[in-house]
């Protein structure tokens, strides 16, 4: 792996891995794809991890670390009755996705059953590391995606080492390592194109524009979001298209064209129907709660708001449960109903912070800190001083706009004129840099703040 991807990977423990690369692969027996395929459906993902027993043609390190996490996504997902394909268990929470992911990648290892493939262990460490992602526990996907990456870097295999670098990327995004995030996303992508998958480099375009969005690059951000909806709908990916059609809503959002994000969700929800992806049927309600309430319908908002929160719960998206608690919150803030927002926002302030969520905690105190001002301004100061503190620290130019803009209004409350003045004056700066709608609404409040 090139030195500036292992800059950016954790450490492996070589008590937990075993040998170095080399080592392994002049130990490892890996037999080439093409053998009989792993029985899907035929055993229980507890009989699988019950009956491993590792042969030489596997290293020891990675076969016992194989081994364990088998063990372990079973136990976790509450040992369901029988295994499946990946991708056939959208209904199901995301630990179970792990363990049903997991437990067939362990079947070919059975006693006097050679492996018929060597990538199945690093297609499950691929699929363990993004469930812990789903459910918050960042650090352990770090280490899986790790991992998986640096084995399918090992054995050749680009189109591995991008989806699992990708994902690795979209980590280091959610707990605000922004850089790091975008580094590892473009490496995917170049990866992923230089061998010419396209069906692959949607996805990874979709998390560069998600970056690019959080950094201020809104333009660019729908370049990137617009060619992978062109490319899904030349491919004829329906899934590539519901995800496409959300991110893309999201920056139309962003840049206040309201009807325009409405009809992306509504287009994204309907084919997520049709497909049954529950996720991204909760991430397009999501969505679209936010879109209707930018148009003034909060009725529609409040609804919207429900049912992706329901989903995300049935699914176990901690993630996406605090993210969806912020959007209802903030329908019923524009509503009037205080006391339900504000009970929202502490129970998402209280999921980011669980879940080391560091935007959606910057995100959950700048709203609150809106929620408080009228009554409590000096609470809302305080909360809004914090959230400025995190958007700096995540490097999110658009949080840091909205934080200061907080900031400025609490003083200008409290009658700190000068202060308030700097701190507007400060948002009104990010907010051109960005060419945000929110510039002219500031102007505004300065010049009225002096007069």
């Amino acid at each position: 792996m090139p030195a500036r991807v292992r800059e950016r990977l954790p450490r492996r423990s070589p008590a937990a891995h075993g040998r170095s690369s080399r080592q392994r692969r002049a130990g490892a027996r890996w037999p080439a794809c093409g053998g009989p395929k792993p029985p899907w459906g035929e055993d229980s993902a507890v009989g699988a991890a019950g009956r491993v027993q590792f042969g030489t043609w596997l290293p020891r390190a990675t076969a016992e670390a194989v081994r364990r996490r088998v063990a372990w996504a079973c136990a976790w997902a509450g040992a369901p009755a029988s295994s499946t394909a990946p991708g056939q268990t959208d209904e199901r929470a995301p630990w179970q996705i792990a363990a049903l992911a997991t437990a067939p990648a362990a079947v070919p290892y059975v006693a006097g059953s050679p492996p018929p493939c060597s990538r199945p262990p690093c297609r499950a460490l691929n699929y363990l590391g993004v469930a812990h992602r789903l459910v918050g526990r960042y650090e352990e996907a770090k280490a899986e995606l790790s991992c998986s990456a640096e084995l399918f870097h090992d054995l050749g295999d680009r189109r591995g080492e991008a989806v699992a670098l990708a994902n690795l990327g979209i980590v280091h995004r959610q707990t605000g390592r922004y850089d790091s995030g975008t580094g590892l996303v473009e490496q995917a992508l170049a990866l992923s194109r230089g061998i010419r998958d396209r069906r692959g480099s949607i996805y990874i375009i979709h998390a560069l524009g998600v970056l690019r969005s959080l950094t201020g690059r809104t333009d660019e951000a729908f370049d990137l979001q617009s060619e992978a909806l062109r490319t899904a709908r030349e491919l004829g990916d329906r899934r590539g298209q519901v995800y496409s059609l959300n991110y893309l809503g999201a920056v139309r959002r962003s840049q206040g064209d309201a009807a325009g994000a409405a009809r992306a969700h509504h287009e994204a929800l309907g084919l997520a129907r049709e497909l049954g992806d529950r996720r991204a049927q909760s991430h397009a309600l999501r969505h679209l709660s936010a879109a209707h309430r930018l148009r003034g319908d909060l009725f529609q908002a409040g609804t919207a708001a429900e049912s992706s929160l329901l989903i995300a719960q049935e699914l176990g998206d901690r993630r996406g449960e605090g993210n969806t608690l912020r959007t209802r919150a903030e329908a019923r803030l524009v509503s009037g109903e205080r006391e339900l927002a504000a009970r929202d926002l502490d129970d998402a302030l209280a999921m980011a912070r669980t879940i080391g969520d560091r935007h959606g905690e910057a995100q959950a105190l700048d709203a609150r800190g809106r929620l408080r001002r009228p009554s409590h301004p000096s609470s809302a100061l305080a909360d809004h001083e914090s959230a400025l503190a995190l958007a700096r620290e995540l490097g999110n130019p658009a949080q840091t706009g909205a934080a200061l803009l907080g900031i400025g209004r609490c003083e200008r409350d409290l009658g700190l004129v000068d202060a308030a003045d700097g701190h507007l004056r400060d948002a009104l700066a990010v907010y051109e840099d960005l060419g945000a709608r929110e510039a002219a609404s500031v102007a505004a409040e300065l010049a009225a703040l002096r007069a």
